[in-house]
C-alpha cells in the first residue's frame, strides 16, 4: 500500500495549488498572514519586494501574477508560503491556504506544458489540485529575475 503524500494545499487566483513537503524545495515553517515587503524599484511587478522574516530577509513574490494568472489582491485570508532549495529561499504570496493535506496519489503525468511549473495533479474533495516542482518554481524565479526587467526607461 502506497503511503499518503502530505502537501500544503493552496488557492492562487481561484485554483486549487499544492506545494510537497517533501518535493524538490523545502516548505519552511514559516506560513503568516500577508505583511507588505519593502519595494525593490526596478523589478517585474511580481516581485512585491523584501521582508524580514525570522531575523532573515525574504525575497517575496506574488505567484498567481508570476503564473500569469494575474495579481493577487491581498486580504485578511492571504498567506505567505516560504519554501527553499540549497541557499535560494522565497516567499510567495497566495489568496489562502486549507492547510497541510494528505493525497492518496499525485498523477505526475497529467500536467499540462502551458503550466510548466506543475509537475502533476492530485485530488483534494474532489477538485483537481495542481501539484507545483518547488524546485522548477525556485529556479525559474531566479532566472527571471536574472534577464534583464523588459520596458525599462
Amino acid at each position: 500500500m502506497q503511503e499518503r503524500v502530505p502537501a500544503l494545499v493552496f488557492t492562487v487566483r481561484g485554483h486549487l495549488y499544492g506545494l510537497l513537503q517533501d518535493g524538490g524545495a523545502a516548505l519552511l515553517p514559516w506560513l503568516q498572514r500577508y505583511a507588505v515587503p519593502g519595494a525593490i524599484p526596478g523589478v517585474p511587478a511580481w516581485m512585491l519586494g523584501l521582508l524580514n522574516v525570522q531575523g532573515t530577509v525574504q525575497a517575496i513574490v506574488d505567484l498567481g501574477a508570476f503564473l500569469g494568472r494575474g495579481a493577487s489582491a491581498p486580504n485578511d485570508s492571504a498567506r505567505l508560503v516560504f519554501i527553499e532549495r540549497d541557499e535560494l529561499r522565497v516567499g510567495l504570496l497566495v489568496d489562502g491556504t486549507t492547510g497541510i493535506r494528505y493525497f492518496d496519489t499525485v498523477d505526475y503525468g497529467t500536467y499540462d506544458v502551458a503550466e510548466p511549473l506543475v509537475a502533476g495533479t492530485a485530488t483534494y474533495h474532489g477538485q483537481r489540485v495542481r501539484v507545483l516542482d518547488g524546485a522548477a518554481l525556485i529556479e525559474a524565479l531566479a532566472r527571471a529575475l536574472e534577464s534583464p526587467v523588459m520596458g525599462s526607461a
